[in-house]
């Protein structure tokens, strides 16, 4: 199993910020292997002072390739946006997990 964490920077605009979250979030739901996607609610936070991240997007797929599929099959206008993204500070991680239960 593929877990995927995005930490979405809080210098991103609002209204890019949900037109990039409503399209992704689409997209994901109709992929093959998508086990579970969750989105933070309000405001995030962090020991000492609040994190400059705005949002959390956690992902689980059945696998590495359901999730390399989802990834490879995007548009090139959402791998630019994903590149912005970056550019702003967005941090994209992925990892294979076992379940402990």
């Amino acid at each position: 199993m593929i877990n995927s964490i995005t930490l979405i920077p809080d210098s991103i605009e609002p209204e890019k910020l949900e037109d990039f979250l409503s399209r992704q979030i689409e997209s994901m739901k109709k992929s093959k292997g998508l086990r579970a996607i969750t989105i933070s609610e309000g405001n995030l936070m962090s020991p000492g002072s609040p994190p400059s991240f705005s949002n959390v997007i956690e992902t689980s797929w059945d696998s590495l390739e359901t999730f390399m599929m989802w990834v490879q099959n995007q548009t090139p206008s959402d791998h630019a946006e994903k590149d912005y993204l970056i550019d702003k500070g967005a941090i994209f991680l992925f990892y294979e997990v076992v379940d402990l239960n």
